[in-house]
């Protein structure tokens, strides 16, 4: 979940899944996605946590999905870099460890805190194990969706969220249903990074 600061409080990015995906079809969801096994390798360069692969596939999955990158060193890059390297990424050549250090960046997994792990329940047909992140946004950078699996990417506030799920404008899963009503009552990043804490969710 990917956080800044707005004009009227707390704001969370959100994507739009596309209506021609089969899981979460025309699902206001955050962004994210399956860990591969580039993301484990790299994180048994990085060190023991036992969370960085997941730390590495919620991070490669946004800049992936959003152009967002939560890197140390991006500083030094303009927004036509990152562009250029995130079309690589999508191509799948090279893998994003090369990117990374072709580009003398370094994931910036310190600044991911986790605030929720779900598994869906043994009942499910199809199931997931996915942790929950909650990071502070790069610093004058835009967001854009990609094309495809999305249909849009923008930021709204969780208390918005919640009422165009009342209303029936958009469809939020459980997760994200929940996970923006334990947003909603934070009124600023720093409050939500250190006020928020980890839920498990077993079913």
């Amino acid at each position: 979940m990917m956080l800044r600061d707005g004009v009227k409080g707390l704001e969370v990015l959100a994507v739009l899944r596309s209506q021609a995906v089969s899981f979460a079809r025309g699902a206001l969801v955050f962004p994210g996605g399956a860990i591969d096994p580039g993301d484990y390798r790299l994180a048994q360069v990085l060190g023991a946590d036992p969370l960085a692969p997941f730390r590495l596939g919620a991070i490669r999955e946004v800049f992936e999905e959003t152009g967002l990158l939560l890197a140390h060193g991006q500083h030094k890059l303009t927004a036509q870099m990152l562009a250029r390297i995130r079309e690589l990424l999508l191509r799948g050549e090279p893998d994003f460890a090369t990117l990374l250090a072709d580009h003398q960046l370094q994931p910036a997994l310190d600044r991911l805190v986790h605030v929720a792990h779900w598994i869906t329940p043994v009942s499910y047909p199809k199931r997931f194990s996915t942790h929950f992140f909650l990071a502070p946004a790069p610093f004058e950078r835009d967001a854009s969706h990609e094309e495809g699996e999305l249909e849009d990417a923008f930021w709204m506030q969780p208390q918005q969220a919640l009422l165009w799920h009342r209303e029936g404008r958009y469809k939020l899963m459980e997760p994200t249903l929940q996970s923006c009503e334990r947003l909603s009552v934070f009124a600023t990043v720093d409050e939500a990074l250190t006020g928020m804490e980890f839920e498990l969710h077993p079913e």
